[in-house]
């Protein structure tokens, strides 16, 4: 049986919380994009809002996904419960979440690239989705998947900033070495909810800087 993590019962409504912020973040973030896409028709603003979109369905299922974890623990007597794969709703919870947020993080990752190639788009969403499919080990490798897709992003804004000092390349920067920091975290989340707790503090900061 395979652990996506522990939840702990006193963290539970925290938690439901900071998924809907985050949901309702990245949902704001695609529509603001979109809205500037439609005015200028820049191809790179299209690709950032679908990215965030992707990603705030992604946190909208995690939110569902805990909110039916929470409720079983209303009617338990468990302080924490342990969010697994084989339990059929779960599950498909669980790979919503997973697929969403690995589409929306590629996408963000191709952006950056600054290519125009259908090949390419297809080559890097088989390179990530096609072992999550056939995998067994599908957990670690979301996390492992995502941190590294957060890594190059957080490269991307780096160099961005390195070469023109902006102050709004900062933020980004700052919130995307956040989020990767948290989702790294995440990793650790099947083996102690400790770590539940500190990845879900850290992205909360990463996206309270995206606002800023």
């Amino acid at each position: 049986m395979e652990y996506f993590y522990f939840l702990p019962k006193w963290f539970a409504v925290y938690g439901l919380g900071l998924e809907f912020v985050y949901t309702v973040v990245t949902f704001l973030v695609a529509i603001y994009s979109y809205k500037i896409y439609r005015a200028s028709l820049q191809r790179e603003l299209k690709l950032f809002s679908l990215g965030f979109l992707s990603i705030s369905l992604s946190y909208l299922s995690w939110f569902f996904l805990n909110l039916l974890a929470f409720l079983r623990l209303q009617d338990s007597d468990a302080q924490v419960i342990a969010i697994n794969i084989a339990d059929r709703l779960l599950n498909i919870g669980a790979h919503m979440h997973i697929f969403l947020f690995l589409f929306g993080m590629t996408t963000l990752a191709y952006l950056t690239l600054k290519i125009r190639s259908s090949r390419a788009v297809v080559l890097m969403y088989s390179l990530i989705i096609l072992p999550m499919i056939l995998s067994a080990s599908r957990v670690i490798l979301f996390y492992a998947f995502s941190s590294v897709l957060l890594l190059f992003l957080v490269a991307h804004y780096l160099f961005e900033y390195s070469e023109k000092r902006n102050p709004k390349l900062a933020l980004m920067l700052s919130a995307f070495a956040l989020l990767f920091i948290g989702t790294f975290d995440l990793i650790f989340s099947s083996r102690s909810y400790i770590h539940y707790v500190v990845g879900h503090i850290f992205i909360f900061l990463s996206y309270v800087l995206i606002l800023a």
